[in-house]
Formats: structure tokens, sequence, C-alpha cells
């Protein structure tokens, strides 16, 4: 990857990313940037040694999902858009091996909820 723009770069902005990719040069918008930063950083906590690793923004998103929370109040409690929400709800049933909510909130309470929470 050389590149990365967020969805809502204006088309001149685009043109000009594509324009200095093509050139050789590696573009990550200034809006990004900061998020690089912290996802770079972020720890991954492990459920189980079965389960994939749940990053930083998963925890955060599964302790709300464990709250009763629906998809449109996380959205607006950490500023994503609902299909983003959506995405990461589907990534956790995914690497946590359930399939519904209710799965998914009882496998973290038993595997590292309080351990989480400590760290969100």
């Amino acid at each position: 990857m050389h590149g990365y723009v967020l969805k809502g770069v204006s088309g001149l902005q685009l043109v000009a990313v594509i324009r200095k990719v093509h050139s050789g040069q590696a573009i990550v918008t200034a809006e990004l940037f900061p998020q690089l930063l912290i996802d770079a950083r972020e720890r991954k906590i492990r459920l189980t040694p079965g389960h994939e690793p749940l990053s930083h923004r998963e925890q955060q998103v599964l302790q709300h999902v464990s709250l009763g929370l629906s998809n449109k109040e996380i959205a607006e409690l950490l500023g994503l858009r609902l299909g983003t929400v959506k995405q990461y709800i589907a990534h956790l049933f995914k690497k946590m091996r359930v399939r519904n909510r209710i799965e998914a909130v009882q496998t973290w309470k038993n595997h590292g909820a309080e351990r989480v929470k400590r760290d969100i």
C-alpha cells in the first residue's frame, strides 16, 4: 500500500494523492495520521488462546455492546459512522467465533472483561 485517504476526501485531494502515489510517493492524509499513530500503539488482547486478538477499538465496541447499546448509540459515543460500527461487530463475531451479540458478551465476560475494562 502506498497511499491511504478517508472516504470523505475531496475530489481535488484525491486526484493529488493519486498523482503522488503514481509518482512513487507514499501518502497518508493529515486527518488520518493521528489515528494511524493510535492504531500503531494500541495493544491487542486475546480472549482465549484460540481467538484472534482484539484491537483496542474492538474492545471498546464490545464493551458498549455489553452495556446493551445499539449500533447507532455506539457510533455516536465513539465518533464513528454506523457502517464502521457494524464492520467492527462483524469482525468481533468472526474473531470470537460467535454468532450474535449475546454470545459475544458471554464470551467476553467469561474470558477477560475485567482485564479489558481496566485497559480501555
